[in-house]
């Protein structure tokens, strides 16, 4: 989702994929998807798919229209997200929105917002992320348990209690006179 470029990780993602693939033979029918443009130093990514040989298992579509994310929410087994930085993470919101567990970054905010509907893992540890996938994809009791908890997850972050907040914020900011 959104720019593919070096901050998203999306190298060591694929590393890891790769080497999940390799270690666990379940997942040698998974596919995995990465949505969104091309950005700054984007062919680093495409020369990592071809360099491995995983144009079987990784679909890269390029930009997805928002109309179109909903049947890649729906459709997917579990929701990654590693960026070695991220300002908010509205991906995993979305993502928990449709009721799908996620994998995402300890970094930055990520862990606060992916909270109990999800693991969490350091971007750079290319192991770690591997036994994390295989984790998701093939232990379905757990990813289970992640998606059970992201219908009251989701209500957190609702619109009006973000606007409440900001509201709340702004008040104590600059008080009536």
């Amino acid at each position: 989702m959104g720019t593919l470029e070096p901050r998203k990780n999306l190298i060591n993602l694929i590393t890891a994929y790769n080497k999940a693939l390799i270690l666990y033979p379940k997942l040698q029918n998974s596919i995995l998807v990465i949505a969104g443009n091309k950005g700054w130093n984007a062919q680093k990514i495409f020369r990592q798919v071809d360099r491995l040989k995983m144009k079987q298992n990784i679909k890269l579509p390029g930009y997805v229209p928002d109309a179109d994310l909903p049947s890649l929410y729906k459709n997917c087994r579990f929701f990654t997200y590693l960026p070695f930085y991220e300002g908010f993470g509205l991906p995993i919101l979305e993502a928990v929105s449709f009721g799908k567990a996620c994998l995402v970054s300890h970094t930055s905010s990520l862990p606060e917002i992916v909270g109990p509907c999800g693991m969490t893992v350091d971007p750079a540890n290319v192991s770690q992320i591997a036994s994390a996938i295989k984790l998701m994809w093939t232990n379905q009791q757990q990813r289970k348990l992640y998606e059970q908890k992201t219908v009251f997850w989701s209500k957190q972050f609702s619109q009006e209690k973000s606007s409440r907040k900001l509201l709340e914020i702004l008040e104590n900011l600059y008080p009536k006179q």
